[in-house]
């Protein structure tokens, strides 16, 4: 699972970061100065590193309250741009609407992001801006926050595939190790009790008749014996699997 896992987080960051670097150099071509460019960058750079933070690491926004607070750092960090170069630079409006479709419930997430494409049509609008253009930018946020809030699902799916299969695992060993244990007990227990039994007569013959005391004895070592091949014949079974059966005569 982990070759699937860093394709789908990788093209995630590529898309983000190409998102990124078209915002930014729209932006940059009307700055200028150095620190108008810097700020731009500083804004793409910070919405990007918030959308994968919280993709890596998902606890951290767990709370309604950390929700809240990501998103209005990312709903800053989007119109900021704006609010300083001029109303035709919407930045990462994308990505802002794609993370509240994400960490919203659904019956949120959709009217956020409806208020947000109403938001940047009115503000094409009130700009002068033609049919074309305010259809442009309204058809650019909603295809971006799509595009960003399908990928941000996959990495999390594929997230959870690869740990539910890690716990999958686990399970199966934990099994194997109770069925084993409980083989070694049922091949052992009737052997150990017979054992424990024939050697207590023994001590108790060994001085009125050492020949019953021997016999006893001589039983206690064929019992032994077989239980050590039953034994090793569970061993080479369950180290061939149910495919590769052991071969007869490889207990002895």
């Amino acid at each position: 699972m982990r070759h699937v896992r860093r394709p789908g987080f990788g093209i995630l960051v590529a898309v983000l970061t190409g998102l990124s670097v078209d915002a930014t150099l729209g932006v940059v071509f009307c700055a200028r100065t150095t620190s108008a460019v810097c700020f731009a960058v500083f804004c793409a750079v910070a919405l990007v590193a918030l959308q994968l933070g919280y993709l890596v690491r998902p606890a951290v926004v767990g709370t309604w309250a950390r929700i809240a607070l990501v998103l209005l750092a990312q709903a800053l960090l989007t119109w900021a741009p704006m609010l300083v170069f001029g109303p035709h630079r919407h930045g990462l409006t994308g990505v802002f609407a794609g993370s509240a479709l994400l960490l919203l419930p659904t019956a949120v997430g959709w009217p956020v992001l409806l208020v947000v494409v109403v938001v940047v049509g009115s503000v094409e609008q009130s700009a002068g801006a033609g049919p074309l253009a305010v259809w442009w930018a309204v058809s650019n946020v909603v295809v971006t926050a799509l595009v960003v809030y399908g990928l941000s699902w996959l990495v999390r799916l594929v997230a959870g595939l690869h740990a539910a299969r890690h716990d999958l695992s686990r399970l199966a060993v934990a099994r194997e190790r109770l069925r084993c244990a409980r083989d070694v007990h049922d091949l052992l227990g009737l052997s150990l009790s017979a054992i424990t039994l024939k050697t207590e007569l023994s001590a108790r013959l060994v001085t009125d008749c050492p020949a019953r005391a021997r016999t006893e004895l001589e039983d206690v070592q064929e019992i032994a014996r077989r239980a050590l091949a039953e034994v090793r014949s569970v061993a080479v079974g369950r180290s061939a699997g149910p495919d590769h059966p052991p071969r007869p005569g490889s207990a002895g």
